[in-house]
């Protein structure tokens, strides 16, 4: 095997003579690539972040204006009690999805975390409830497809 010979790896034993050549060991040269290679993660990381976050604000602002336009609905129907908590119902989903649009990834699990460590049992029954509906959700949809052939 020549000095130009590439490993499976993708990495050059020339660049790695050349380096060692340098004063570099493979030790440091390994902990530079450790280190670039962490900060890509942190970008892609971050941008995959701001997609969900941007993409969550999305689906909650289209479930607000759907809840709002209902509780309209329901106020042209003389339901006034059950319109005015629509409309609160709307207005907090409103409020979520701005926050998550205005905060950062970081923040927000920073913050899940501390509520979860101030009330573990209140945050085990939501994601049991959580858990509970998604299963729901899942097995209505399940029913509703068409058996293929």
């Amino acid at each position: 095997m020549n000095a130009s010979t590439t490993a499976d790896s993708g990495y050059d034993i020339k660049e790695r003579n050349h380096s060692q050549t340098e004063g570099k060991t493979t030790s440091d040269w390994l902990a530079e690539r450790k280190s670039e290679l962490r900060e890509v993660l942190e970008e892609k990381s971050k941008a995959l972040s701001r997609k969900a976050q941007d993409s969550l604000s999305e689906k909650l602002g289209n479930y607000h204006s759907a809840v709002r336009k209902a509780s309209e609905s329901l106020e042209e129907d003389s339901e006034t009690q059950t319109a005015k908590i629509t409309a609160n119902i709307a207005q907090q989903i409103r409020e979520s999805a701005d926050y998550i649009q205005n905060t950062s990834p970081e923040m927000i699990v920073g913050q899940a975390t501390d509520r979860v460590r101030k009330a573990p049992m209140l945050a085990l029954g939501v994601a049991a409830i959580a858990g509970f509906l998604a299963g729901r959700v899942i097995m209505s949809a399940k029913d509703d497809t068409p058996p293929s052939s």
